[in-house]
Protein backbone atom coordinates (compact mmCIF):
# COMPACT_ATOMS: atom_id res chain seq x y z
CA UNK A 1 0.00 0.00 0.00
CA UNK A 2 3.07 2.58 0.63
CA UNK A 3 4.80 1.67 -2.31
CA UNK A 4 1.50 1.83 -4.28
CA UNK A 5 0.67 5.60 -2.38
CA UNK A 6 4.42 6.33 -3.18
CA UNK A 7 4.22 5.88 -6.98
CA UNK A 8 1.02 7.50 -7.26
CA UNK A 9 2.24 10.96 -5.53
CA UNK A 10 5.39 10.65 -7.30
CA UNK A 11 3.85 10.75 -10.55
CA UNK A 12 1.64 13.12 -9.83
CA UNK A 13 -1.90 10.67 -10.13
CA UNK A 14 -3.03 11.77 -6.53
CA UNK A 15 -3.72 15.58 -6.33
CA UNK A 16 -2.08 17.50 -3.05
CA UNK A 17 -6.41 17.81 -1.60
CA UNK A 18 -6.60 14.14 -2.39
CA UNK A 19 -3.66 13.23 -0.63
CA UNK A 20 -4.66 15.23 2.54
CA UNK A 21 -8.30 14.06 2.29
CA UNK A 22 -7.04 10.11 2.52
CA UNK A 23 -4.63 11.60 5.45
CA UNK A 24 -7.76 12.80 7.19
CA UNK A 25 -9.90 9.53 5.84
CA UNK A 26 -7.08 7.04 7.60
CA UNK A 27 -7.26 8.75 10.84
CA UNK A 28 -10.47 8.48 11.30
CA UNK A 29 -11.53 5.04 9.56
CA UNK A 30 -8.15 4.40 12.36
CA UNK A 31 -10.23 6.10 15.21
CA UNK A 32 -13.68 4.42 14.44
CA UNK A 33 -11.76 0.69 13.92
CA UNK A 34 -10.45 1.46 17.67
CA UNK A 35 -14.16 2.28 18.56
CA UNK A 36 -15.47 -0.85 17.78
CA UNK A 37 -12.62 -2.78 19.10
CA UNK A 38 -12.52 -0.86 22.42
CA UNK A 39 -15.02 -3.43 24.45
CA UNK A 40 -12.78 -6.67 23.46
CA UNK A 41 -9.48 -5.10 22.70
CA UNK A 42 -9.07 -2.11 25.00
CA UNK A 43 -4.83 -1.91 24.33
CA UNK A 44 -5.12 -2.90 20.46
CA UNK A 45 -7.92 -0.17 20.26
CA UNK A 46 -5.64 2.14 22.56
CA UNK A 47 -2.82 1.62 20.04
CA UNK A 48 -5.58 2.05 16.90
CA UNK A 49 -6.49 5.35 18.82
CA UNK A 50 -3.05 6.63 18.75
CA UNK A 51 -2.20 5.99 15.46
CA UNK A 52 -5.39 7.79 14.26
CA UNK A 53 -4.61 11.04 16.24
CA UNK A 54 -0.79 11.28 15.42
CA UNK A 55 -2.19 10.73 11.17
CA UNK A 56 -4.45 13.68 11.50
CA UNK A 57 -1.88 15.71 14.13
CA UNK A 58 0.52 14.89 11.35
CA UNK A 59 -1.78 15.16 8.58
CA UNK A 60 -2.85 18.80 9.99
CA UNK A 61 0.73 19.27 9.84
CA UNK A 62 1.10 18.91 6.24
CA UNK A 63 -2.00 20.70 4.79
CA UNK A 64 -1.17 23.73 6.59
CA UNK A 65 3.06 23.88 6.42
CA UNK A 66 3.74 22.23 2.84
CA UNK A 67 0.49 22.73 0.85
CA UNK A 68 -1.45 25.57 3.03
CA UNK A 69 -4.50 24.74 2.63
CA UNK A 70 -5.88 25.98 5.25
CA UNK A 71 -5.18 29.45 7.46
CA UNK A 72 -2.83 29.74 10.81
CA UNK A 73 -6.14 29.89 13.18
CA UNK A 74 -7.66 26.90 11.44
CA UNK A 75 -4.31 24.63 11.74
CA UNK A 76 -3.84 25.73 15.30
CA UNK A 77 -8.09 24.77 16.16
CA UNK A 78 -7.80 21.73 14.54
CA UNK A 79 -4.72 20.83 16.80
CA UNK A 80 -6.69 22.29 20.11
CA UNK A 81 -9.63 20.08 19.69
CA UNK A 82 -7.73 17.52 18.75
CA UNK A 83 -5.87 17.35 22.04
CA UNK A 84 -8.36 17.91 24.10
CA UNK A 85 -10.03 14.96 22.26
CA UNK A 86 -7.33 12.75 23.17
CA UNK A 87 -6.97 13.88 26.35
CA UNK A 88 -11.05 13.13 27.24
CA UNK A 89 -10.34 9.73 25.57
CA UNK A 90 -6.96 9.36 27.60
CA UNK A 91 -9.92 9.39 30.86
CA UNK A 92 -12.07 7.10 28.95
CA UNK A 93 -9.74 4.33 28.26
CA UNK A 94 -8.17 4.95 31.49
CA UNK A 95 -4.84 5.13 29.58
CA UNK A 96 -1.88 7.07 30.57
CA UNK A 97 0.06 6.27 27.12
CA UNK A 98 -3.08 8.05 25.31
CA UNK A 99 -2.64 11.42 28.04
CA UNK A 100 1.10 11.43 27.41
CA UNK A 101 -0.19 11.43 23.52
CA UNK A 102 -2.06 14.38 23.97
CA UNK A 103 0.37 16.31 25.73
CA UNK A 104 3.24 15.47 23.00
CA UNK A 105 0.88 16.92 20.25
CA UNK A 106 -0.05 20.10 22.63
CA UNK A 107 3.19 20.48 23.34
CA UNK A 108 4.15 20.49 19.46
CA UNK A 109 1.47 22.50 18.02
CA UNK A 110 3.54 25.79 18.22
CA UNK A 111 6.43 24.85 16.86
CA UNK A 112 4.65 22.45 13.99
CA UNK A 113 2.62 25.55 13.04
CA UNK A 114 4.65 28.67 14.43
CA UNK A 115 5.48 31.44 12.34
CA UNK A 116 7.75 32.71 14.71
CA UNK A 117 6.48 35.89 15.40
CA UNK A 118 8.48 36.51 18.61
CA UNK A 119 5.82 36.95 20.99
CA UNK A 120 6.47 35.21 23.73
CA UNK A 121 3.33 35.99 25.80
CA UNK A 122 1.68 34.07 23.39
CA UNK A 123 3.49 30.93 24.26
CA UNK A 124 3.50 30.99 27.33
CA UNK A 125 -0.08 31.91 27.49
CA UNK A 126 -0.64 28.89 25.32
CA UNK A 127 1.62 26.69 27.96
CA UNK A 128 -0.24 27.96 30.78
CA UNK A 129 -3.15 26.88 29.35
CA UNK A 130 -1.82 22.70 28.95
CA UNK A 131 -0.45 22.93 31.91
CA UNK A 132 -4.22 24.08 33.56
CA UNK A 133 -5.21 21.36 31.60
CA UNK A 134 -2.45 18.68 33.20
CA UNK A 135 -2.80 20.03 36.80
CA UNK A 136 -7.02 19.03 35.99
CA UNK A 137 -5.84 15.47 34.42
CA UNK A 138 -3.59 15.11 37.47
CA UNK A 139 -6.18 15.26 39.84
CA UNK A 140 -8.53 13.05 38.17
CA UNK A 141 -6.18 10.63 37.58
CA UNK A 142 -2.80 9.38 39.72
CA UNK A 143 -0.90 9.74 36.90
CA UNK A 144 2.36 11.09 37.67
CA UNK A 145 4.65 10.69 34.86
CA UNK A 146 2.07 12.89 33.16
CA UNK A 147 2.96 15.95 35.37
CA UNK A 148 6.13 15.17 35.55
CA UNK A 149 6.92 15.24 31.32
CA UNK A 150 4.91 18.31 31.45
CA UNK A 151 7.40 19.88 34.49
CA UNK A 152 9.84 18.79 32.23
CA UNK A 153 8.75 20.14 29.08
CA UNK A 154 7.63 23.07 29.91
CA UNK A 155 11.23 24.06 32.51
CA UNK A 156 12.84 23.17 28.67
CA UNK A 157 10.89 25.60 27.08
CA UNK A 158 11.31 28.19 29.22
CA UNK A 159 15.08 27.69 29.36
CA UNK A 160 15.42 27.26 25.63
CA UNK A 161 13.39 30.23 25.45
CA UNK A 162 15.87 32.26 27.71
CA UNK A 163 19.11 31.25 26.26
CA UNK A 164 18.16 32.51 22.75
CA UNK A 165 16.88 35.37 24.16
CA UNK A 166 18.85 36.37 26.64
Amino acid sequence: LSIGVKYAIDKNLISEGMRIGLAYAAGLVLYIISARLKSKYLLFSAILFSGGVASIYFTTYGAYVYYAMMPFWVAFLVMILLTLFTIYQALIYDHEEIALLGLVGAYAIPFLISKNTGRPELLFSYITVINTAIIYLGIRKPWKNVGRVAQAVTWILFIAWAATRY
